[in-house]
């Protein structure tokens, strides 16, 4: 490699270094977050316990809401490093990793290494990637493989020979796996590729290669191959689960868990139509300022492949973002799969403002840090009201020093605004960039780890650990409280009862010793108890109830 090459690739080397310390690092330091991370984890424990790849498990019951890649891929994780939280997340953090380093290699092949090395920066900087990146869920690994069969899809538009066979059967790979991750999600390269593929070739090159003869018949072969690779890695394990489970399979996973969801909100997760434009002015920020006149740009592409991914950008953000605002469930991950297109968008856009800089975006970034910076200043305030709700108001006051950290960062955001508007545009945006990882380290060092041990997921998990340190002898008992963090904990399933099976959570205290864990306001059960000890975490406690001879009350 020649000295130019090897300077051309050293800001690549350091992106790719940069995003493995942001996803890996300190990767395992935080308990199980929320009810996904928690069930994903556990389930993928009891597949990799049991030695049964074909049903999913969750406290020894059948969990049929997700396909089994992802407890796969964890069940290796696990194999190679033990069960722990970090096992957990490793999958999805090197997806993470990966998808920067897929975003800026395209980014760099189509339109030079300045914007694709933007566009993988502003992926892996941006909140939402820097969070759920570093969570064992499935948006981001969907994400990962969804830019796979896009990017296969592209180099298919503009390749001919044998190639067509290689990257059909790359598409249809990546959809199969997509699919084994994520149900009906996984088929969004499909309909972005279908709409794109109509779209564009009204309007497309005539340098494209051409659609006739020879070149005709590999297109169709390379389809053919795409639905059979696609086929065989896909729908085996739907076969096999419908065989052994029948009706109560199918109805879970694909009625509930997705037309349901669909239909109306689920577990309380709703919200407007605009509900993922405001996540996504967030969650981007600062790189969105630079979206609206990346989108209306009306430059003439000269060069026939950057005019194809330039329109297949845009459809990918539309078809993403469209279809998720009509469904009537809504969480914030589920549009992650079109951040890569707009990284990619953004990167194109800041490249071109490097040469011809403007005004308006700059202005839009400092407007934005000062907004973002003076929402951020309430989140003690309004953690300490929310706090009231989940016996946490005390833990507010240690947001003060990460919060404030936070708004120093949208303060370098905002003076790298100001220093891009007076020409320095380089420093300016160099400012802008240190901002941010100042604003996205303060969540992950600072806010995370104060509010963690209070979220769903987080407070089982540490209340588990509690049980196995200091009650070691005594069984683990739930009443009204998730399973799954505890179980994932103990290694084992625990014996779980609801709010209308009282009368037999009393009946199990009879074989004490037992640790329950409760709601602290569920006081009905456990203030008529023999209690010696109590352990509150949020609102949740754990009690050290001893053997009691007869049913208490």
């Amino acid at each position: 490699m020649t000295g130019s090459k090897i300077g051309r690739a050293i800001p690549f080397l350091l992106l790719f270094a940069g995003s493995a310390v942001l996803f890996l690092g300190g990767l395992g330091r935080l308990p199980l977050l929320g009810r996904d991370e928690s069930l994903y984890a556990e389930a993928a424990r009891e597949m990799f316990a049991s030695g049964d790849w074909i049903t999913p498990r969750v406290n020894g019951g059948p969990f049929f809401e997700k396909p089994p890649l992802y407890y796969w891929l964890a069940w290796m994780s696990y194999s190679a490093f033990g069960v722990s939280p970090f096992a957990a997340r490793l999958p999805a953090a090197l997806m993470a990793v990966a998808t920067v380093v897929l975003t800026a290699a395209a980014g760099a092949r189509v339109w030079g290494a300045r914007a694709g090395l933007l566009a993988g920066v502003a992926l892996a900087t941006s909140l939402q990637i820097a969070l759920i990146g570093r969570m064992g869920i499935l948006d981001v690994p969907l994400m990962c493989l969804s830019t796979l069969a896009i990017l296969a899809y592209a180099r298919w538009r503009t390749a001919s020979g044998r190639a067509l066979i290689a990257l059909g059967g790359g598409f249809g790979l990546c959809v199969g796996l997509a699919v084994l991750l994520k149900g009906m999600a996984g088929f969004l390269p499909v309909a972005i590729a279908t709409v794109h593929a109509l779209i564009f070739r009204r309007y497309g090159p005539e340098s494209l290669p051409s659609t006739r003869g020879w070149g005709a018949f590999a297109r169709g072969s390379s389809v053919v191959i795409a639905v059979a690779l696609f086929v065989a890695v896909a729908l085996p394990w739907f076969y096999l689960m419908g065989d052994r489970h029948g009706e109560s399979f199918g109805s879970t996973l694909f009625l509930r868990e997705h037309l349901t969801r669909m239909a109306e909100p689920m577990q309380g997760h709703g919200g407007p139509f605009f509900y993922y434009a405001v996540c996504i002015v967030v969650s981007f920020f600062p790189w969105v300022m630079f979206l609206p006149p990346a989108l209306a740009s009306r430059r003439a592409e000269t060069e026939s492949e950057r005019a194809l991914w330039r329109s297949l950008l845009i459809v990918w953000f539309l078809v993403v973002l469209i279809p998720f605002s009509l469904i009537r469930t809504k969480l914030p991950g589920y549009v992650t799969p079109l951040f890569p297109a707009m990284a990619m968008l953004v990167g194109v856009e800041l490249d071109r403002r490097l040469r011809a800089p403007g005004r308006a975006p700059w202005v839009a970034v400092i407007a934005g840090a000062v907004v973002l910076a003076g929402l951020t200043s309430l989140l003690p305030a309004l953690a300490a009201r929310l706090g009231e709700r989940v016996e946490a108001a005390h833990a507010a006051s240690r947001l003060v020093v990460p919060v404030l950290v936070w708004i120093a960062g949208y303060a370098v955001i905002a003076l790298g605004g100001a220093c891009a508007l007076t020409g320095r545009v380089r420093a300016g945006l160099g400012a802008i960039i240190g901002g941010q990882l100042v604003a996205v380290g303060a969540v992950l060092l600072g806010i995370l780890p104060v509010l963690s041990p209070y979220l769903e997921g987080g407070r089982e998990y540490r209340l588990a650990q509690l049980a196995q340190r200091e009650l070691p002898r005594s069984q683990v008992v739930l009443y009204d409280t998730r399973p799954e963090a505890v179980a994932f904990v103990l290694g084992r399933p625990v014996p779980a009862y609801g709010r209308d099976q009282f009368d037999q959570a009393l009946a199990h205290l009879e074989g004490g010793p037992v640790a329950l864990v409760a709601p602290a306001k569920a006081r009905e059960l456990w203030e008529s108890l023999p209690v010696r000890r109590v352990w509150q975490v949020g609102d949740r406690v754990l009690l050290d109830v001893p053997r009691v001879p007869d049913k208490p009350g």
